[in-house]
This record gives C-alpha cells, sequence and structure tokens, in this order.
C-alpha cells in the first residue's frame, strides 16, 4: 500500500525571483557578466554542468557577485543538495543583505528542512519583520522551527532502535503488529522494480517473523489463498490477532479507489473477506482502519471532501444489530488541513495515536497522540517528540499490549534503506493506561478437544456486558482486554457443555497478573458439577447481592436449554464459626439460589440442595484468600433423564 508523502517542496528561486534578478547586484566586471549570461543559457537548456562551469568562472572574476551565487542556489536546491543551496544564498545575504527579504524565507524552509531549526527561527524572524509576501506560511514555518528547536534541546530520554537487518531493507517496511509477548511481529515490505521499458514497479507483501533467544528470525511471507493478485496493504489486526482489516484498492465490486476490508482468522488461515461497505466505504479513498479492544469503533484515514483537508481520520461505531454507523470526523483535537494518517487506538480504547504534516513537528510526517478526557472527547493532540520525531518521515506507530515498547516506520538517515522499523521503550510522556487481559484455550475435560465456546465478561459493578467473543474453533483460543476499576464474571459456555465461571476483581490497587489458562468444558452429564464463582451473599446472612444476578441468569439459561437435566445445588462455608451454624447457613444459602430458579420459572422437582458448611474445604490455609475460596457455591447434575411421575 503506497503511503503518499506530503514534502515542503521548495520552490526554485530562479522563478521566484525573475522579477528582481535583472534588479540584483550587477558586476561591475565585464567578463563576469559575460560568464553569467553563458550560464543563465546553459541553464535554460538544462544543462547544469555546463552552466556551473560559467558560474565558477563568473566567481573567479568577481568573487562577489550576488546573482551567481543566487543561481548556484537555485540549481542545488532544484537537485536537492540542500547544504549548496544554503552555501550559496547565504553567500547572496552575506554580499547584499538588502537585495531581496524573500530569500530569507527560501533560506528557513532550507533550515527547517535539513535540521537546523535555530537557524532556522533566526532568518525567518528576520523574514517576518520586513513585510513578507508570504506572511503566512513563513509564521506557520517560524513556529514549527521554534517548536523543532525546542524539541531537539529537550529529547526523550529514549534509544532508538533498528529493529533487524533480517527484517528491515533497502526497501520499505511497515510495522503493522507484535503479540503481547513480543515474539511475533507482522509487518509489510514494499520492494522497486525497474522494467526494461524504465517504469518502476513496487511489489509489496505481508511478512510474519519469530523471536527467538532475543533475536529476530528470518520473515516468511504470509500468503492469502483468496488474494488472486489483488492489491492490499496497511493491514491492522483485533487484539487478539484473529481479524484482520485491510485496505484493497481497485477490487471487483470495491466502492471506490481504495475500500476497507475484514477478513476473519480460522485456526491459521485467514478467510476470505469482505468489503465493510457503506457508510463506511464510499467513491472516495478509505485506508488504514483500526479497531478498538471492544470491537464497538473502527478508526481510519479518508480523503471524502467533507474533511479538513487531504486525508482526516474518523470513526464509525458499530450499533446493536452489528452494523457500522455513518462515520465522524474526530475534529481539529486531531484533524488539519494537513494529512492525518495511520491511527493507532491502543487496547486501553483512551489513546490515539497517528501521523499528520498539519501540526508543529520537526518536519516531514510527524507522530502525535490524544487522550480521551472524562467525557469521552479526544484532546487537542501532542507531538511525540524528539528523537522519536526527525525531520524525516515517521508514518505509523505500534504499541504491543504489555505496552513497554513500540514499533515505528521511518526513512530516518543511517537506516538500510527507505521506511525502516524500529523500537524503543515506551516514554512515560505518551504511554497509554495499563491494561490487563485474560488469554486462554477452551477444551472439552472428556477429551481435550478445542471449542468454539462464548466467552462473556459481564462488568458486576453495572451489570452491563463489556466483551462477548468466541474462541477458535480449530485451536479453542481466545483473548480479551480486561480494565482497572473494574469486577468481571467471567462465564465461558457452549451448548451440550456446563457453562464455566470465574471472577476477576480489579477494583482493588493491587499487583494483578495477566491470565493465561486452559479452561476445561464439562460435558452436560450425570456427575459433572461446576463452581459459580460469582455467587455472593451478604455477610453473615443468606441474601443474594445484586452481582450475583448475572451469574444466575447463565444458570437459569443453562437449565432451559437443557430441560432433562436435575441438579443438586452444595452451599459451602470456611470455617470460621461453629459447625452447625456453617451448616445452617451454607443449606440456606444454595436455598436462595434455588428460590431465585423457582421464581424464574424453573420446575421444583429439577432443583435439590443441600449445605456442607465447612466439610469440604478447597484449602486449610488460615488465610482471608483461602477462606474466600471455601466459601462457594456449586451445581452438580445428578440426573440427566429424569421425568416427575404422572
Amino acid at each position: 500500500m503506497k503511503f503518499h508523502i506530503l514534502i515542503i517542496v521548495p520552490v526554485l528561486v530562479v522563478l521566484l525571483f525573475s522579477a528582481v534578478a535583472g534588479q540584483g547586484v550587477r558586476s561591475v566586471d565585464k567578463k563576469a557578466n559575460k560568464y553569467f549570461s553563458k550560464a543563465q543559457q546553459a541553464y535554460r537548456k538544462g544543462d547544469d554542468r555546463k552552466a556551473i562551469v560559467f558560474l565558477s568562472k563568473a566567481l573567479k572574476s568577481d568573487s562577489a557577485f550576488t546573482k551567481a551565487y543566487l543561481l548556484l542556489g537555485d540549481m542545488a536546491n532544484d537537485k536537492k543538495h540542500y547544504s549548496q543551496a544554503i552555501k550559496n544564498y547565504k553567500n547572496v545575504v552575506k554580499i547584499a543583505p538588502s537585495f531581496s527579504p524573500f530569500i530569507y524565507y527560501v533560506l528557513g524552509k532550507l533550515y527547517y528542512r535539513t535540521g537546523a531549526y535555530a537557524d532556522a527561527v533566526d532568518v525567518l524572524h528576520y523574514y517576518l519583520q520586513n513585510k513578507p509576501k508570504e506572511k503566512h506560511r513563513a509564521k506557520m514555518l517560524w513556529k514549527r522551527a521554534h517548536f523543532a528547536a525546542a524539541a531537539i534541546q529537550s529529547p526523550l530520554d529514549v534509544t532508538i532502535n533498528n529493529t533487524s537487518d533480517l527484517i528491515n531493507t533497502q526497501g520499505d517496511e511497515y510495522v503493522n503488529f507484535v503479540n503481547e509477548n513480543e515474539q511475533k511481529m507482522i509487518f509489510t515490505r514494499k520492494t522497486k522494480t525497474e522494467t526494461e521499458e524504465g517504469l518502476s514497479i513496487y511489489d509489496e507483501h505481508f511478512y510474519s517473523a519469530d523471536k527467538r533467544n532475543g533475536k529476530w528470525n528470518m520473515p516468511k511471507t504470509i500468503l492469502f489463498y483468496w488474494q488472486n493478485n489483488h492489491n492490499l496493504g496497511a493491514m491492522s489486526f483485533s487484539v487478539d490477532g484473529r481479524q484482520m482489516y485491510f485496505t484493497g484498492c481497485y477490487w471487483p465490486h470495491g466502492k471506490g479507489g481504495c475500500d476497507l476490508y475484514l477478513s476473519n482468522k480460522r485456526g491459521e488461515i485467514w478467510l476470505e473477506p469482505h468489503n465493510l461497505g457503506i457508510p463506511v466505504n464510499t467513491g472516495h479513498w478509505e485506508s488504514q482502519a483500526v479497531i478498538s479492544s471492544d470491537g464497538k469503533e473502527l478508526y481510519f484515514a479518508s480523503k471524502r471532501p467533507e474533511g479538513y483537508g487531504g486525508s482526516d481520520i474518523y470513526l464509525s461505531k458499530r450499533n446493536i444489530n452489528g452494523q457500522w454507523g455513518t462515520p465522524i470526523n474526530l475534529g481539529t483535537a486531531i484533524n488539519t488541513t494537513g494529512n492525518e494518517m495511520s491511527p493507532f487506538l491502543f487496547a486501553d480504547d483512551q489513546t490515539l495515536y497517528f501521523s499528520s504534516t498539519g501540526r508543529l513537528g520537526l518536519g516531514g510526517y510527524d507522530l502525535f497522540f490524544s487522550r480521551r478526557d472524562t467525557s469521552g472527547n479526544w484532546l487537542p493532540a501532542k507531538n511525540l517528540g524528539y528523537p522519536v520525531n526527525t525531520r524525516f518521515n515517521e508514518i505509523n506507530l505500534f504499541i504491543n499490549l504489555n505496552a513497554r515498547h513500540c514499533w515505528i516506520s521511518s526513512d530516518r538517515k543511517n537506516g538500510l534503506g527507505g521506511y525502516d522499523i524500529y523500537d524503543f521503550k515506551t516514554p512515560a510522556f505518551f504511554k497509554p493506561q495499563n491494561i490487563f487481559f485474560i488469554k486462554g484455550t477452551v477444551l472439552n475435560k472428556k477429551n481435550h478437544r478445542p471449542l468454539a465456546a462464548n466467552i462473556l465478561l459481564t462488568n458486576l459493578l453495572t451489570d452491563n456486558l463489556s466483551d462477548s467473543l468466541r474462541s477458535d474453533p480449530v485451536n479453542g483460543r481466545f483473548l480479551s482486554i480486561l480494565h482497572r476499576g473494574v469486577n468481571y464474571a467471567v462465564n465461558i459456555t457452549k451448548k451440550g457443555y456446563l457453562f464455566l465461571s470465574d471472577n476477576i476483581d480489579l477494583t482493588e490497587d493491587t499487583v494483578f497478573v495477566n491470565i493465561e489458562d486452559t479452561f476445561f468444558l464439562q460435558p452436560v452429564q450425570k456427575g459433572s458439577f461446576t463452581r459459580l464463582e460469582n455467587i455472593r451473599f451478604d455477610f453473615d446472612k443468606a441474601t443474594l447481592k445484586k452481582s450475583s444476578f448475572p451469574e444466575l441468569r447463565r444458570l437459569l439459561s443453562l437449565l432451559n436449554n437443557n430441560p432433562a437435566i436435575v441438579i443438586e445445588i452444595s452451599g459451602h462455608t470456611d470455617n470460621v464459626g461453629g459447625t452447625d451454624y456453617n451448616l445452617q447457613l451454607s443449606e440456606q444459602r444454595a436455598l436462595a439460589v434455588v428460590n431465585y430458579l423457582k421464581q424464574s420459572g424453573i420446575a421444583s422437582y429439577r432443583l435439590h440442595y443441600r449445605g456442607f458448611g465447612a466439610t469440604k474445604p478447597l484449602c486449610t490455609d488460615n488465610t482471608g484468600n483461602c477462606h474466600a475460596k471455601n466459601r462457594r457455591t456449586e451445581i452438580t447434575i445428578i440426573s440427566k433423564t429424569f421425568k416427575p411421575n404422572g
């Protein structure tokens, strides 16, 4: 996928100065004037080599010949030999400071381009004091130079590393994804070849690289059986790596030149993609989509005409029917009259990174970030600073789930060629919020085969569903994001199996370790049992807490979906208190669950209950954690074919 890089192209000074060239400081040396005329003729014919020869002779005859230095500067600028252009323009202002104020603007642009920001500030300040013709542009350039000079003086404490000479080449490499343990990277590589006719052909492919013993191995090409030589690029992935959003240009039945597509992963195979359709895609350019961790928000770049200029970043929200809503421009906190591209939303869903040419920066594309305020609005974007940004182009960024490292794509100096992938430790300045995750594999407990199960995460503080996903049908894997301050009920369900219950409480300010585990579901059959980890009671009572009801609804659903089963609900307590007291309390709590189910329509004959008190502890340590584990409610299937008499 081609990145459209916006560069501040220098206007040829020889053209801008054409109105004053004849009024410039002429040489009193006739020989110098003669050589200069020949140089002009050669330049107009495109023979720069001969023009330089004549200009050198003119300056040898008159070392203070202003117009000769000016033309040498124009020629060097035209060839992008910026240091030579600066040298010659400086000679012009040294010899004739008032020759033309505009040359100070041109020098300011060249200083900014080459990273001499303090010099750019000085010459642009002089230009702005002399009734400039390009006042608006010069003032904006002065602001950029002033910002960049300050950024260089206060660099971030980071070391930028070229990621690997096995990943980076003389072509262009762009980072797409790094997994949560930093052991797998997916990236794009674009190479250029020249045809016999002199045409340039760009070849673009996706690659996957694994890390072994701290080093990246040789990348392998990612192949898609459905690609059929279609153009695709700018891929991004859902947090679990099982959804791939990408841009396809000029595909059959597309909505415009470049559209957004989605492919889902089944096992290790990427399934045939589908176009995201209207209103996300239009007849204009849409590209570089990224999905939020909860799958409810899609951010992407677009050149639709209602934007602020160039490409802007838009947001589309998924409605309750699973359809994408009309995209919303993110507004001036993010977008400018320049180009905003490559949005990346971290898994906290609160921190947005992107590249832009329209904000104060160090040159070309810079990387920026924004955070949401308490109302959900994006705050004004901030530059990521130096040395993350440079006078070159930094066009996209990726931060994996542990947030310890960043990867960027940049064409900065001393790379292996074109755009390379660089990495560094994430500075506190733009580090996103800490997030956690639960990562697992769902298996059949009886035969250990992978299961495609539903994973439901409910916020027990609000009784709202935080996330709903399915484990992969081929390998049973899933991953879901968790946020600080939420008490989660985790339920894993599948038809024909007892649901699995877990609780993850992140409301306490304690150390939490990401959960990576295997979860076994038991088939619905006699003797199967499961713990209800989210059934809670008031202290010293058999009154169900409000947070118990999401789990009770799961149990109710299980019984309704399996009308032939009869269950026993067992209550357990810790060993605090007397034996008789604990037996009575545990029985009353089990009865409270039975009564809820009866009131919800479950027949009494299907429900048995029993209290065990503290007679069946899960652990025997005399600690608060152990006591909490022992206070529990369990269900056991005692019959699957029972039918009442009559």
